[in-house]
């Protein structure tokens, strides 16, 4: 198939689809048709704005759900690249169920570094590599830690 605006013969999968057509595909291809897109949104910006609202208004609910699921995934993905990072196992007894692994503080200040980053940005620099002052403890002995410190 040749496309109308650039004239280059190209098989029917680099065309756009088009149902309404007896071939099922569009007389531009996607390339053309991507440019021919980009250049009316960028000519047009207030009606992209209120197409992306009027979308956000009407999917809000999947749109949110989405996006407590992508925290989640993230999260839970960086807390066993931090778990991995410092071991992946207990420094005191080697229990090694990521399940129940806690991020100690070596030298305290817990409260205080959740309070100014959170687990998000905590467990992400864990995971980059920044491990000074932090150990993986099972549950059990991070109670015990605690309790005895």
């Amino acid at each position: 198939m040749r496309c109308y605006t650039c004239g280059i013969e190209k098989p029917e999968h680099e065309m756009q689809i088009n149902r309404s057509r007896a071939s099922g595909y569009s007389g531009y291809c996607k390339v053309c048709s991507a440019a021919v897109s980009r250049e009316w949104a960028h000519t047009h910006p207030e009606k992209v704005r209120e197409m992306k609202r009027a979308y956000v208004a009407r999917n809000r609910d999947t749109i949110n759900a989405y996006r407590r699921q992508y925290v989640r995934d993230t999260l839970r993905q960086n807390r066993e690249r931090a778990l991995k990072m410092l071991g992946g196992k207990c420094r005191i007894c080697g229990f090694a169920d990521s399940r129940a692994l806690e991020i100690d503080h070596m030298n305290g200040g817990g409260k205080s570094d959740r309070k100014a980053r959170g687990p998000r940005e905590r467990y992400a620099a864990i995971a980059k590599g920044q491990t000074a002052g932090f150990q993986a403890l099972c549950a059990n002995c991070h109670t015990i830690k605690t309790y005895r410190s």
